[in-house]
C-alpha cells in the first residue's frame, strides 16, 4: 500500500446529491467503516403483480446464468474477500419495488483497486441474468428448481405466519384496519396466490420492473463521484420518470369503531386496538405526537408497561406503536382470556387521562414531565443510532430524493421544544376504529 489505512484519521462525513442519466444518487461519503455499501433501487406504484416480489428477491440473491448454482455464486463472492450481493423487497404505501445490495470491504484497504468494479460485474449479473431456462413454448422464464423451491417456502412462511397466533393475530389486525384502503396488503400473500403463480408470469414482471422504474443508487462508505460512475457505466441502468406515492396523506376522521372477535386454540388471547388520526409527517403536531406513542408504550417506564402490566397484572406484553405508512396508532396487548374485556378497559382509561388533561394536573405534572425527557432521550438514541447505522443511513438516502417527508434530524431538534401541553393536544388527534381479539376457544 501507498499509505497506511488503518492510520489515517476519520474525515468527515459528506453528503453529495446528483442526477445521472435521470438516476437519483445520494452519497455518504466516509471512511468510517471498513466497507462500503452500494444499494440500486427500483421502483413503482403498486399493482396486483407485486405478490410476485418475496418470489424474485429469493431467485435471483441465490444464483444467476453464470453462476446457476447457489454455491458457486458463494465461492465466486468468497473470491472478492467475503463480499455479498442480495436483492430485498421495499414497500412503503403504494411505493413498492426491488433492491439490489452490494457490500464489500473497503478497496484500498486490500489495496485492490478492481475490486469495486468486479462487485459492481456481479451485480449486474444478478440484475440482468438471472438463472432462466426456455420453456417448451420457448418463452423464457425462471428456472423451474428455483422457482418450486421459492414457492415452496412461500407456503411454509404462510403456515409458520399460521401457527405463530402474535404473527397471525398482527395481520390479521392490519388488514381489517387497511379494510377502505384502495389496494390490499398485497405483501401479505395467501397459499392461493402462491400455487397459482407461474414462473413464466413472474420472470415476465421481473422484466417490466427492471425496466420501467423509477431508479435511485444510494451508498455509504470510502466512496467517490468516480465510482458511482462506473457502476452506472456498467450495469448500464436506465430510469424512468414515475411519481411515487410513497406517503399516504388522507385525512380520516369519521373512524367505524368496529369490534372483530376470532378464535383459536391458545391459551393467551392477542388484542389490538386501533386509532385513526390525521398526524402525517409533516404536521406540526408530528412530533409531539411520536413522542406520546413513546411515552404511553414505548418505553419500559410507559404509562401502559407501568399500569397495565406492572400495577394491575392484566397482560404478559403490551406496546403501542405508530403505522405511518396508513396513518394510524395501535396497542397491542396478550392477555389471559379471562382478562379480555377488563384489560381493554383499563387501556382506554389511561388513553383517556392524556386526552383529558389529566397528565397536567399538579399532582401528575411531575412525574409526567420526566416521562416525556425520558421519551425525548429515546429519540435522541435513535437519531444517534441512525447516523452510526450503515443501513438506516443508505434507507433515509433513498426517502429523502423521494419525499418531503421531515428528516429524522428535523423530527429530533422539534422534538426538543415539545412541551406536556402538547403531548394532550396530540393525543386528542387519535380517533377509535378498530378492536381486534383473538382469542382462546375455550370460554373461561
Amino acid at each position: 500500500m501507498e499509505d497506511n489505512f488503518f492510520e489515517k484519521s476519520e474525515k468527515p462525513e459528506k453528503q453529495i446529491k446528483m442526477k445521472i442519466n435521470n438516476i437519483d444518487i445520494n452519497i455518504t461519503q466516509t471512511n468510517k467503516y471498513s466497507n462500503v455499501i452500494f444499494n440500486v433501487f427500483f421502483l413503482q406504484n403498486f399493482s396486483e403483480k407485486w405478490k410476485y416480489l418475496s418470489f424474485i428477491c429469493e431467485m435471483v440473491s441465490k444464483c444467476n446464468n453464470k453462476f446457476t448454482t447457489m454455491e458457486a455464486q458463494c465461492q465466486e463472492m468468497y473470491r472478492l474477500y467475503g463480499s455479498g450481493i442480495y436483492a430485498s423487497k421495499v414497500s412503503n404505501y403504494k411505493t413498492m419495488g426491488i433492491k439490489f445490495t452490494v457490500d464489500c470491504l473497503n478497496q484500498r484497504i486490500v489495496n485492490d483497486d478492481k475490486l469495486y468494479d468486479e462487485c459492481f460485474y456481479a451485480l449486474k449479473n444478478m440484475i440482468y441474468n438471472p438463472h432462466t431456462r426456455m420453456n417448451k413454448k420457448g418463452e423464457k422464464e425462471f428456472d423451474l428448481k428455483d422457482f418450486n423451491e421459492a414457492k415452496n417456502n412461500g407456503l411454509n412462511e404462510l403456515v409458520n405466519q399460521a401457527n405463530d397466533k402474535r404473527k397471525y393475530s398482527n395481520i390479521r389486525f392490519l388488514k381489517k384496519m387497511s379494510r377502505n384502503d384502495e389496494f390490499p396488503l398485497i405483501l401479505f400473500q395467501s397459499m392461493s396466490d402462491i400455487k397459482r403463480a407461474k414462473s413464466v408470469d413472474v420472470y415476465n414482471f421481473y422484466q417490466d420492473l427492471i425496466n420501467n422504474s423509477k431508479v435511485i443508487i444510494s451508498a455509504v462508505g470510502d466512496i467517490s463521484e468516480d465510482d458511482i460512475k462506473r457502476l452506472l457505466e456498467i450495469i448500464d441502468v436506465r430510469s424512468k420518470d414515475i411519481e411515487l406515492e410513497y406517503e399516504d396523506n388522507r385525512i380520516v376522521t369519521s373512524p367505524v369503531g368496529k369490534r372483530i372477535t376470532e378464535k383459536a386454540e391458545i391459551k393467551q388471547a392477542h388484542i389490538y386496538l386501533g386509532y385513526r388520526t390525521d398526524m402525517v409527517y409533516r404536521s406540526d403536531l408530528y412530533p409531539a405526537y411520536i413522542l406520546f406513542s413513546i411515552m404511553f408504550g414505548e418505553l419500559p417506564s410507559s404509562t401502559l408497561f407501568s399500569k397495565i402490566r406492572e400495577e394491575q397484572g392484566l397482560c404478559y406484553s403490551i406496546y403501542s406503536s405508530v403505522y405511518p405508512v396508513r396513518n394510524f396508532f395501535y396497542i397491542y396487548a396478550g392477555v389471559e382470556n379471562k382478562n379480555i374485556e377488563l384489560a381493554i378497559k383499563s387501556i382506554k382509561k389511561e388513553l383517556e387521562s392524556y386526552q383529558k388533561g389529566l397528565i397536567l394536573n399538579k399532582d401528575a405534572r411531575d412525574y409526567f414531565e420526566e416521562l416525556l425527557e425520558s421519551s425525548k432521550k429515546e429519540l435522541s438514541n435513535e437519531y444517534i443510532n441512525s447516523l452510526d447505522s450503515q443501513s438506516s443511513i443508505l434507507l433515509n438516502g433513498m426517502k429523502d430524493l423521494i419525499t418531503n417527508r421531515r428528516s429524522m434530524k428535523e423530527l429530533y431538534e422539534d422534538s426538543l421544544k415539545v412541551k406536556l401541553e402538547d403531548i394532550v393536544i396530540a393525543s386528542n388527534h387519535l380517533y377509535f376504529d378498530t378492536t381486534y381479539v383473538l382469542r382462546g376457544e375455550e370460554n373461561e
